[in-house]
Order: C-alpha cells, then sequence, then structure tokens
C-alpha cells in the first residue's frame, strides 16, 4: 500500500531483533516475506557484553568496524538449519536469542569486537544468502529499516554483498527507519477496522486472505 512501484520489485528489508523481508511487486499475490534470520539480537548481547554492560547496541557498527571477521566462525554459522529452511518461515528469540550468543560469547570472551564483526558480517551474508536462494529473482532496490539500519557497518556490509542492487534506507521513501514497523501496524489496524483482509496469504501459509484480529471497544 505504502511502498509499491508499478514495475519495481521492491525489497523492504527490517532488521530488529530478527531480520525480515517483504518483496513488493505490481499485485499481492507477487510478495513474498519471510525472516531471513538474526537481526541485532546477537548483535546487542555481545556489545553489552564487550562494554561491561555500559553499552546497549554498537552505536554505528563501530565496534564491528575495529574488530577482524574470523572466517572459521562465519563457515560455522552459515550451518545454522534456518538459513536452508524452505519458505513459508519465520523464527525469533528461540533460534537466536540467548541460546545462540551465550556460547559465543564463552569461545570468544577475549575477542569480543572481532566476535562482533562476525556477527555483523553474518546478519548481512544471511540477509543476502536469503535473497539468492528464496526470492523468485533478484529485488530492484533494497530498502532497509529498523535498528540495523543505523549500524553503519551492517549497511555497508549489505551494499556490498548486494551491488549493484541500490540499498538505502527506508528514509529514502520518506518512512522513518525506526517507525516502519509503527506504520504497518497502523495500516494492518485500518484494514480491520473497515473489514478488509490484512494478511498475505503467499507469506504465511494461510488458506486465503483474512481479516486480522478484532476491534473492542
Amino acid at each position: 500500500l505504502l511502498c509499491r512501484k508499478a514495475g519495481t520489485h521492491r525489497a523492504l528489508q527490517n532488521i530488529g531483533g530478527i531480520a525480515n523481508v517483504t518483496l513488493v511487486g505490481d499485485t499481492l499475490d507477487s510478495v513474498v516475506a519471510f525472516d531471513n534470520g538474526p537481526g541485532n539480537m546477537a548483535l546487542d548481547a555481545v556489545a553489552r557484553a564487550a562494554s561491561a554492560g555500559r553499552e546497549a547496541f554498537d552505536m554505528d557498527g563501530a565496534r564491528a568496524a575495529r574488530g577482524h571477521i574470523d572466517s572459521t566462525l562465519l563457515t560455522e554459522l552459515h550451518q545454522h538449519p534456518y538459513l536452508a529452511h524452505p519458505l513459508p518461515k519465520s523464527t525469533g528469540r528461540e533460534l537466536f536469542g540467548r541460546d545462540f550468543a551465550y556460547p559465543l560469547l564463552g569461545r570468544y570472551e577475549k575477542r569480543l569486537d572481532d566476535l562482533l564483526a562476525t556477527l555483523t558480517r553474518f546478519t548481512a551474508e544471511a540477509i543476502a544468502r536469503s535473497y539468492r536462494e528464496l526470492l523468485p529473482a533478484p529485488p530492484d532496490e533494497v530498502y532497509v529499516s529498523g535498528g540495523g539500519a543505523l549500524n553503519l557497518t551492517l549497511m555497508r556490509h549489505l551494499a556490498d554483498l548486494l551491488a549493484p542492487i541500490p540499498v538505502a534506507t527506508s528514509a529514502a521513501l520518506g518512512i522513518d527507519p525506526k517507525a516502519k514497523e509503527a506504520i504497518a501496524f497502523a495500516v494492518l489496524a485500518n484494514e480491520t477496522l473497515f473489514g478488509r483482509p490484512g494478511n498475505v496469504p503467499a507469506a504465511t501459509g494461510a488458506s486465503g486472505p483474512r481479516v486480522l484480529g478484532k476491534m473492542t471497544f
């Protein structure tokens, strides 16, 4: 409704705790949506550990930029079974939360910036990999929202991995990267209020269009 452009396939990539993408084309039937994999959840856990709790996240991706990517760990992370799971799929804290991050913190206790650098690269690679393996065709444009859009190191990795596809934040569409999900829920509420379906069956595996939720007065 808000981000469609005729003749253009746009990937609306959100990077919050989990990374998720919505591919928007000309029709509702062409929409593809799923969780790519980890987002900021593990990155934030490492940033807190590296700063002894003083930092809630890696500001601008500065710690990741200082660290060195561990190629052995990067290869290991790509073995996570979720990445190879077919559509439809979604994930959350149960796969990429504490149980994912804490063992890595123990292994890399003396190299936390390196761990952060590697996890940041992995987050970007998991997104790029999902585009290659799960989207019907490469998107024409990518717009990033969520806290990850403010991580300059993560954005640089995405631009590098997805080139020549242009990568920008959702601000280029007039949507504050920190507000996109709030706007999306407002749109869903509006559709429910007017009795219109708000789901995308192709994305969730639902048997058909449905009006979502209920209104309580």
